[in-house]
């Protein structure tokens, strides 16, 4: 007597991949599957942004968001030669916020771990990694991957990213493999990875405003990033849970 028929090895490769499984094999394999998938989307030259940036560009308001990217702090570290392109990327930081913490956020409503962990990936391979590929062409192969290419221009790019990637290529994997059901470590990650949406999502609208015509609109918005992110995030929550 046979027993049922069994699955052929590639697909339960496939399989751990797709679930996100808290194995090596699924947490490199979702992790390079996350980083094929969002350098297509932040591709600026054939992918999403591509499609993103002819579309703002075509807006009657994208002269006014050229205007009030002006001396925004982006622009003085990056110093972009169209201002605007700031509001682009921006819109690619939203989407990368907004994607990872769904994914997350859907996890955790349907106590499905696998989702939370693709949620986590989309910070590790979507992002950490692959602005490691994107760094690595503009050194090795230039003139490299725009707008990296750009980006590395400032003195600041390299502190910065720095900063923002070694929180999650330490701790994004070993977080997956071991703690990724664990309620308090989720909510953790959602609100360091997917909250910055929320707070970050209402200046898309505000930055498209002019200036001088509205002066405390644009105020209300630095006041409310500063109340959600700066201090409800990264205060009130995130050093108390961080040492907790």
């Amino acid at each position: 007597q046979t027993g049922p028929p069994q699955s052929p090895p590639a697909m339960g490769v496939i399989s751990e991949i797709l679930f996100c499984e808290p194995s090596a094999v699924g947490q490199l394999g979702a992790a390079l599957l996350h980083l094929l998938l969002w350098g297509f989307i932040t591709d600026y030259e054939r992918g999403v942004m591509s499609h993103v940036q002819r579309w703002v560009k075509r807006q009657t308001w994208y002269p006014i968001v050229q205007a009030n990217f002006e001396d925004d702090d982006s622009q003085q570290i990056y110093n972009f030669p169209d201002p605007g392109f700031n509001y682009i990327t921006f819109c690619a930081t939203v989407m990368h916020h907004g994607g990872g913490g769904l994914l997350m956020a859907l996890g955790m409503l349907f106590g499905q771990p696998w989702l939370w962990r693709h949620g986590m990936l989309v910070e590790v391979g979507g992002m950490d990694l692959l602005d490691v590929r994107f760094g690595r062409d503009v050194k090795f192969f230039p003139p490299g991957t725009f707008p990296t290419s750009l980006f590395m221009k400032s003195n600041m790019f390299g502190p910065l990213m720095f900063f923002h990637h070694s929180v999650g290529l330490c701790v994004g994997i070993p977080v997956n493999l071991y703690f990724s059901d664990v309620y308090a470590f989720q909510l953790f990650g959602i609100m360091t990875l997917g909250f910055p949406a929320v707070c970050l999502a209402p200046a898309l609208i505000v930055k498209t405003f002019e200036k001088k015509e509205y002066p405390r609109l644009l105020f209300a918005n630095q006041v409310y990033l500063l109340l959600t992110f700066g201090l409800g995030s990264r205060t009130l929550f995130h050093f108390p849970a961080a040492w907790g």
